[in-house]
């Protein structure tokens, strides 16, 4: 039985960001020279397991841009932390980038981490030669073929390297205290190297039986559908060997026959330089016999959003909560890099209020929603400077209703909140007297159909009567938030530039090294949508700081 599923895999946007940002900007490092029409370069040199592959350009303009972004606290991290993994890749290996790479590389570098190989009777079995942890393979598409042999063949002076033959491919290794390094010319066209002597047997391996990312279901489909020309970075993630390697040293219990039927199988993400930030358009994809399907008619923007006031720091909005909660209590057993415990969240809800998380909250937050951090217009000293606020269009108002006045009795009895009924701009609200300064919790309707929750500061007369300038109207919004893909069925806000501080309750003060990536952004805008039954879509641009 097919089952659809209305929202798009949000949490697959997790995987991407650790993985991508994690993973692919930590490897931006062996470029500089022009660049190619081609996503993932050298793909066919990937093996099929490899849980990330991220292709580089290497043009000289791309990375003079990238060095302007940000503050120059975050341009100096940026440019240390290159020059940190540049000298631990390339000086234990005898080799200098401008010298011995720049002169014959291509347009694209591409990098892709391989989890570790399992030992087989015809693999080393000696101590030194098990591989027991991730490999790099770098694939170096050639330019000069003159060049890159002398580097390849040894003509360049570099010390200790000896010489094997693989499948008739000839690998020259070298290996330190620090690092090991394989490295070989194929078919005249790329330079590979590894970390790993076994690495790159794989890589030959893939070559030469077909067996590469480039030949997996929806891969070659999904770069063509994004269509992005020539962006700064591509980026591909295979979902379910990633989900694999996190759940190996998860704390948390994962559920083997879930990770095994895991339906998303990959993410395409192209990575674009905009004058003033970083635009990343992203497509997942099911697996082709996947039991889940999108509901591509229910494709449609979420309204809620323009019920937010202008000054709103934080938005999420999408459609159908029971549903997307039903999809996280599924793909918890697989993921363990959802951060959310369902088990304690049920519980608190129980104990706290007793409230059935499923069947009194959530079986009637079936419309439209959006979650939303507004920040306090006052200057006074408060408890909590912002209001955490969630709007939703609820499919039975009656349920609605019974649960809010249980909640209401909850808190009067256990709590001995004052319940007391008011009236805001001719709207009915509910407001509960806390005794916290700075503490305000209301809840009513904005309409016939849409609920409101609200925590923090007073913000009711904020949001009723639909306020006439809204998040969606600020130019920062329209700036921010792509407007593709379109149609679409989620988005995502976050004003970083005004929500710095340390009373900042959803942002606190991190780690230097941390702050001064975060002080370099100032907002960041996501559109998320359908494009078919099997594939959804992801637009994620990130406006950086021009502070010099």
């Amino acid at each position: 039985m097919i089952k659809l599923r209305k929202s798009p895999p949000w949490r697959v946007l997790g995987v991407a960001a650790l993985l991508v940002f994690g993973g692919g900007i930590s490897y931006w490092v062996l470029a500089r020279k022009p660049s190619e029409n081609a996503a993932v370069v050298g793909s066919r040199l990937v093996p099929q397991d490899a849980l990330m592959a991220v292709s580089v350009s290497t043009a000289p303009d791309r990375w003079q841009q990238l060095d302007g972004y940000g503050t120059p606290d975050s341009q100096k991290l940026f440019q240390d932390r290159l020059t940190q993994l540049q000298d631990r890749l390339l000086k234990e290996s005898g080799y200098n980038y401008r010298a011995d790479i720049q002169p014959w590389v291509g347009d694209r570098i591409t990098v892709a981490l391989l989890p570790p190989s399992p030992i087989t009777p015809d693999r080393p079995t000696e101590a030194d030669k098990i591989q027991v942890d991730f490999a790099t393979v770098f694939v170096l598409p050639v330019k000069n073929l003159n060049r890159a042999r002398q580097l390849a063949n040894g003509e360049e002076t570099a010390p200790a390297w000896t010489e094997r033959t693989y499948k008739g491919i000839t690998i020259r290794e070298r290996e330190s205290d620090e690092m090991h390094y394989s490295m070989a010319l194929v078919d005249r066209n790329f330079v590979v190297v590894t970390t790993d002597p076994v690495a790159i047997d794989r890589a030959i391996d893939a070559y030469k039986q077909n067996a590469s990312i480039a030949s997996m279901p929806g891969y070659n489909r999904a770069w063509s559908n994004l269509n992005v020309a020539n962006p700064f970075i591509y980026a591909f993630v295979n979902v379910p060997a990633a989900l694999e390697s996190a759940a190996e040293t998860s704390t948390r219990s994962i559920d083997v026959e879930a990770l095994a039927n895991v339906e998303t199988q990959g993410i395409a993400t192209a990575v674009t330089l905009e004058n003033d930030g970083i635009r990343l358009q992203s497509l997942s994809w099911l697996d082709s016999d996947s039991q889940t399907t999108f509901d591509v008619e229910g494709n449609s923007p979420p309204t809620t959003i323009d019920r937010l006031p202008a000054e709103t720091q934080l938005a999420i909005a999408g459609s159908n909560l029971n549903r997307i909660w039903q999809d996280y209590l599924q793909n918890a057993q697989a993921n363990p890099l959802l951060p959310l415990d369902v088990g304690w969240l049920r519980t608190a809800l129980q104990q706290t209020v007793g409230i059935d998380l499923d069947s009194e909250l959530l079986s009637w937050m079936t419309g439209e929603f959006a979650f939303a951090i507004v920040p306090t217009l006052d200057e006074e000293d408060v408890m909590f400077p912002q209001a955490l606020v969630l709007m939703v269009q609820v499919g039975d108002r009656n349920a609605a209703e019974s649960f809010f006045r249980k909640l209401d009795r909850a808190v009067a009895e256990k709590y001995e909140f004052n319940i007391e009924e008011r009236e805001v701009e001719g709207f009915p609200v509910v407001h509960w007297d806390t005794r916290r300064k700075g503490l305000d919790v209301s809840h009513g309707w904005v309409d016939n159909g849409v609920a409101f929750f609200s925590v923090g500061v007073p913000v009711t007369s904020r949001l009723l009567p639909q306020p006439s300038e809204s998040l969606a109207r600020t130019s920062l919004f329209q700036e921010v938030v792509p407007r593709q893909p379109d149609p679409s069925n989620g988005l995502f806000f976050v004003n970083l530039t005004d929500s710095q501080g340390e009373t900042n309750l959803f942002l606190p003060r991190f780690p230097d090294d941390r702050q001064a990536i975060v002080d370099a952004i100032d907002s960041i805008g996501v559109r998320a949508g359908i494009l078919d039954e099997r594939s959804s879509r992801y637009d994620i641009f990130v406006k950086i700081s021009s502070e010099k």
